[in-house]
């Protein structure tokens, strides 16, 4: 899950190679929070990984559910006809 709170630094780029040694940086304090051990997890469009997906999903909302909120957010109609507008609860994972 990801959730955008707010731009923390705005970093100009003219192209993307020019922020690779920032994602090698990202990468190394991930991996106080992240287990890299193990290989990492792609998904694609097919119905055997949108299945498998939707298993760990539903195997992991109950104990996501149970939890408090880290935190909340109000979403506010930006635009006319804005959707998904409202209160959210946001779980950090």
């Amino acid at each position: 899950m990801v959730a955008y709170v707010g731009l923390r630094k705005d970093i100009k780029y003219r192209d993307g190679s020019e922020l690779h040694h920032l994602f090698g940086k990202a990468i190394s304090k991930d991996e106080a929070i992240i287990d890299t051990s193990e290989p990492r997890m792609y998904w694609t469009d097919s119905l055997e990984d949108i299945a498998a997906l939707r298993a760990l999903l539903m195997k992991e909302v109950p104990a996501v559910r149970a939890r408090e909120p880290d935190y909340s957010i109000l979403v506010e109609r930006t635009a006319p006809g804005a959707r998904n507008v409202g209160p959210y609860d946001a779980f950090l994972l």
